[in-house]
């Protein structure tokens, strides 16, 4: 057998769809749970919080502060009133709560506010897509 050969299996094609996902503040507390579970954040002590634009950083539609040895973190998603109509990107706050809670599960390794930064959240995001795809696609079957 090649060790390299794919195995014989059949996996469905997931791909994260864009797709308004607007969500009560409740809602994102019982999926931040979830995906705690998911992610292995069980241990820690999170909130979630629907923040307006000027109770968050600039440009951004999650924020998220932790402290790792006492594994607390505040995780603040933006009000849906505050989302530019005009984005091509539809605000799915879902997707927005797994980025964010990928920070906290990769804090150890935060490159800070060096050059590559945004390659970090980039593969952040990119890992947040293909959960929530993932899940979302599971629930259809």
């Amino acid at each position: 057998m090649n060790i390299f050969q794919e195995p014989d299996i059949e996996l469905p094609e997931v791909r994260y769809t864009l797709q308004e996902t607007i969500l009560t503040e409740q809602k994102l507390r019982d999926l931040c749970r979830w995906w705690q579970g998911v992610l292995g954040l069980s241990d820690w002590y999170i909130i979630v919080k629907i923040k307006r634009f000027y109770d968050m950083p600039h440009d951004t539609q999650g924020a998220c502060n932790w402290t790792f040895s006492r594994r607390e973190a505040l995780i603040k998603i933006l009000d849906p009133n505050d989302y530019d109509p005009n984005c091509i990107v539809p605000q799915d706050m879902e997707l927005t709560l797994v980025h964010e809670l990928l920070h906290i599960r990769h804090a150890p390794y935060e490159p800070g506010e060096n050059a590559n930064g945004w390659l970090h959240d980039q593969a952040l995001e990119d890992t947040a897509r293909a959960l929530v795809a993932f899940k979302r696609n599971c629930q259809k079957t």
